[in-house]
């Protein structure tokens, strides 16, 4: 069985081709999801934090 240099070569090429945009668009959807969560993380710790503070200054403790 004898392969074709320029057939191997193109179906590589076209592999690849097929290959790496669905790898960066996972890449790009896990670090976006990532960063969702971090942001609702620091929403959910400010909203903490603003409510301690309405509520101290409702006792007026500070």
């Amino acid at each position: 069985m004898k392969f074709d240099l320029t057939f191997t070569i193109t179906a590589v090429i076209a592999v690849c081709a097929l290959i790496a945009p669905v790898l960066t668009t996972l890449i790009n959807n896990h670090y976006q999801v990532r960063l969702k969560q971090l942001e609702l993380e620091n929403r959910h710790q400010e909203d903490l934090i603003n409510h301690k503070r309405d509520l101290f200054k409702a006792l007026d403790i500070l």
